[in-house]
């Protein structure tokens, strides 16, 4: 499927540097889930916003090539299928053309009300430019 592509720039911190000089992996869950929200933010409307949440509910992630202080990356996310209550997304985290890290992620949807599963309808659906 891989739709809705968005670009959510990553901004390296102090904090994101491990003892080896390099950004500890435990980052790349934070950016990864931060793009994916973003992503969800750039295409729904307040209204969706507020009537639906999303929780990480699984991140797969191959740590390619090591990442630095100074690096300019950028995540690349794209929905890859969306089933029932569940969005699964690709993320690629790139520093120039060069891959670093692929994520893939699982989310889930829930109501912003009862913070219970949602059946993701047809208003998320168009949100995202598609149809049952």
């Amino acid at each position: 499927m891989a739709v809705n592509k968005y670009k959510f720039l990553i901004s390296i911190a102090d904090n994101d540097i491990d003892d080896l000089s390099h950004v500890n992996n435990a980052s790349y869950v934070k950016w990864v889930q931060n793009a994916v929200v973003a992503h969800w933010k750039k295409f729904a409307n307040g209204d969706l916003q507020s009537r639906y949440h999303w929780m990480a509910i699984r991140h797969e992630i191959d740590y390619i090539r090591e990442a630095f202080l100074k690096d300019d990356l950028v995540a690349e996310v794209a929905i890859q299928e969306i089933k029932k209550v569940r969005v699964t997304y690709n993320t690629v985290i790139r520093r120039g053309e060069d891959t670093v890290a692929r994520a893939v992620s699982t989310w889930c949807c829930i109501s912003g009300v009862t913070h219970r599963p949602k059946r993701i309808g047809s208003d998320i659906l168009a949100a995202f430019g598609l149809k049952y």
